[in-house]
């Protein structure tokens, strides 16, 4: 919802409307206005004060905005059939943090190679086990030219 300006103001003061009668306020109940700190996952910053008592937009906000990278994840999503999940996710302290799913896709794995809850490995495990794992399409490419480089 809009943040009202300055100039829609009606209260007390204003100049009457011009068939005489004052001007009346119409009271509009507005969501706040977010900003840019509401986008941190989470319950919004609030000063020490209860979240309910907070005048910000508390969001949990799954950024998918890819901004100058979104033509190339695009693509990528074409090449392997599924588009890509969301790069960060809410942390166990509300932050925002690496998703594994989004490293998966990113190294073109089945969509729970790694991430299946079935495997039992927590975030950490996943992300060291894709840390150290071998992009498969990389290592189709050094193979094949290994294989063209080999004498008979």
């Amino acid at each position: 919802m809009p943040t009202p300006t300055a100039s829609e103001h009606t209260g007390a003061g204003h100049a009457a409307s011009k068939t005489g009668s004052p001007n009346l306020r119409t009271v509009v109940e507005l969501m706040p206005t977010p900003k840019a700190g509401d986008a941190d996952f989470g319950t919004p910053r609030t000063s020490g004060r209860p979240p309910e008592m907070s005048t910000h937009l508390g969001t949990r906000l799954v950024y998918r905005d890819f901004g100058e990278y979104a033509p190339a994840v695009e693509r990528w999503a074409a090449v392997i059939g599924r588009p890509a999940p969301a790069p960060t996710e809410v942390g166990e302290k509300g932050g925002k943090r690496l998703s594994a799913p989004f490293v998966e896709w990113l190294m073109g794995l089945p969509e729970g190679h790694v991430t299946s809850p079935e495997i039992g490995l927590t975030r950490t495990q996943e992300l060291k086990a894709l840390g150290n794992g071998v992009v498969p399409q990389q290592a189709a490419e050094a193979v094949k030219q290994l294989m063209e480089r080999r004498t008979v």
